[in-house]
């Protein structure tokens, strides 16, 4: 018994069929066409990918191993083309590639982001340094970024990887290109980029061996999805009565909240969570998630309250290896406007003398902010006085960091091995309570980013009538910190030795340099008579006190002892009795 349907069924049945086919002719024939209403992100960690790309493999190889794309073709004339689909970057705020050569040959090839589209079947004449906007290539002279010309990039030959990230601002059409978060070039140019391809489309015209690329990720931004920004506030029911820091302590259990001192990890809570990262164990980051963090580390909080930025460097590294971030950031303080870490796509926090605001655009005569004492504030202009830029740039470079933590008055002067005083970035530093107005503790705190390993002297000058304290912070390149204490007497300069190591697990030696004392007191002891019997016998009694360093208890029992022995000897001036006093308590507190 034949099947009967009613005629609409029949008639909706072979529309189906005539949409179906038509779909699969479009997905077949015609070219799919991306879409950026959102962030685009690409990590080849499956083969999703290629439904994005239009790919020709020209003899080479083109295929995915451990989450990266990999493109090679050994020895011949041809080598793979992959370019993105999409045709409209109208919108595109920054586009950013993480990608290494693993090794280079006598042929080039690289990322190219350009105005024109190229044919990928490999017979195409193309002058990437000639007629690209902006490209990274490789090939045996080594690694090189540009935009027509070019700019070599340090060690050729490397083969780790590198973040290449491109910015643009329409305001004078002015583009910006980074180097695992370096400022390579900043460049005006009417062209708008419209094209991203990787590997060489270039048949040669004689056979060699070709650089082998491998892609790890493309992240592309749009204007406007990078205009919304989370947002935290400091007087959130869920955390304002959490004691912030050690609060109670240095600024009395009454006013210790996260309301009043908070908007330092609020503005960090803000912008980690802008770049998708958080904690290691995958808890969601907040100011009250960042505050309990930073208690429990050894350099979390610095001075009286002050959030060391540097720790948060090392949190997102740590997120990124628990796979709860997709990249590093790296923190650079500096002063002066915002305007050129803006348009290159980040987020500085700005310091408005104790009070701190995420800026999270340029907008003409004003700074688009997020507040976290104030969700009603939009605003800043550009004619407000910052003490300071705080910014935490997307790369893959290294950690390392020398950071000193003083009080105000105290001076630091850092020489390198040669004896050349190194310029350390110097900032005083200190919070206001956002509800009080009254001001908190202020420290001094110098920088001094990526140092190269080696010995440097560390002199420290404390021009006070007090005893004051100076911690040094010694980062390695993955983040990990050695701490020291040092203890300044009264109206002393003091000289360390400090042997820097940056990779992880070495030690990093800070100790007081002796030099000094003994030149002080040869000129008393020498040369060796009957008078000045008495020098002999305090630098003996220096010696003895060094000896004794190893048990502390020992060393304070011979120092007290020694000071006595200083006091009473009526042959030495009283102006250098104060001076043997002090270097008695600098040798015995370091």
């Amino acid at each position: 018994m034949p099947y009967w349907f009613p005629k609409q069924v029949i008639v909706g049945f072979s529309r189906l069929i005539v949409s179906c086919v038509i779909s699969l002719y479009f997905t077949l024939f015609i070219r799919v066409s991306i879409v950026f209403a959102s962030d685009y992100y690409q990590d080849f960690n499956d083969y999703s990918y290629s439904s994005e790309f239009d790919i020709a493999a020209n003899g080479g190889t083109v295929a995915t191993n451990s989450g990266s794309l990999v493109m090679s073709a050994g020895y011949g004339n041809k080598f793979p083309v992959v370019h993105l689909k999409e045709d409209d970057f109208t919108n595109v705020e920054q586009i950013e590639v993480r990608y290494r050569y693993s090794n280079f040959g006598n042929f080039g090839v690289g990322l190219v982001f350009d105005d024109i589209v190229p044919p990928i079947n490999a017979n195409y004449s193309y002058d990437v340094g000639g007629t690209s906007i902006f490209y990274s290539w490789g090939d045996v002279s080594g690694l090189r970024i540009g935009y027509g010309g070019y700019i070599p990039l340090p060690s050729p030959g490397d083969t780790s990887y590198h973040t290449y990230k491109i910015a643009y601002n329409p305001s004078g059409h002015v583009y910006y290109g980074y180097d695992n978060g370096v400022l390579r070039y900043t460049i005006s140019d009417a062209r708008r980029i419209n094209s991203i391809w990787f590997g060489n489309p270039e048949r040669t015209n004689t056979s060699s061996g070709w650089s082998t690329l491998e892609i790890d990720y493309i992240k592309i931004d749009d204007f406007s999805v990078s205009s919304s920004f989370p947002y935290f506030s400091q007087k959130d029911e869920r955390w304002k009565d959490v004691e912030y820091d050690t609060a109670s302590v240095w600024a009395g259990e009454s006013q210790a909240s996260i309301e009043r001192w908070g908007c330092v990890i609020s503005s960090i809570a803000m912008v980690l969570q802008k770049y998708g990262i958080d904690m290691p164990d995958g808890t969601k980051i907040t100011p009250s998630v960042l505050n309990t963090w930073l208690k429990l580390q050894p350099d979390g909080y610095v001075g009286k309250g002050l959030v060391n930025w540097l720790s948060i460097s090392r949190l997102v590294r740590e997120a990124r290896t628990a796979n709860e971030a997709e990249t590093d950031l790296e923190f650079v303080k500096n002063t002066g406007s915002p305007e050129e870490e803006l348009a290159a796509g980040q987020y500085p926090i700005v310091n408005e003398g104790g009070h701190f605001v995420v800026t999270t655009k340029d907008d003409g005569s004003v700074y688009k902010i997020n507040d976290s004492n104030d969700e009603t504030r939009a605003e800043l202009p550009k004619t407000t006085t910052l003490s300071s830029i705080n910014t935490y740039i997307p790369s893959d470079t290294n950690l390392g960091y020398l950071f000193f933590v003083s009080e105000p008055t105290t001076t630091i002067t850092l020489r390198d091995e040669g004896g050349s005083i190194l310029p350390i970035e110097t900032f005083n530093e200190y919070l206001k309570d956002d509800m009080g107005g009254t001001l908190g503790p202020a420290s001094r705190l110098d920088y001094w980013p990526k140092p190269a390993e080696g010995d440097y002297q560390l002199q420290v000058t404390n021009p006070s009538d007090k005893t004051v304290k100076t911690e040094v912070y010694m980062y390695d390149q993955e983040g990990g910190v050695s701490i020291e204490e040092l203890t300044i007497p009264a109206g002393m300069t003091a000289q360390f030795l400090l042997d820097y190591n940056s990779t992880p697990g070495t030690n990093n030696d800070l100790t007081l340099d002796y030099a000094p004392i003994w030149e002080y007191l040869r000129t008393w002891r020498i040369p060796k008579t009957s008078r000045n019997g008495i020098w002999q016998a305090v630098y003996a009694r220096f010696h003895d006190l060094i000896d004794y360093l190893d048990d502390q208890a020992m060393a304070e029992q011979y120092a007290s002892d020694f000071s006595r022995f200083v006091t009473k000897q009526r042959f030495i001036p009283e102006t250098e009795k104060v001076k043997i006093q002090n270097y008695i308590g600098l040798v015995s507190m370091n």
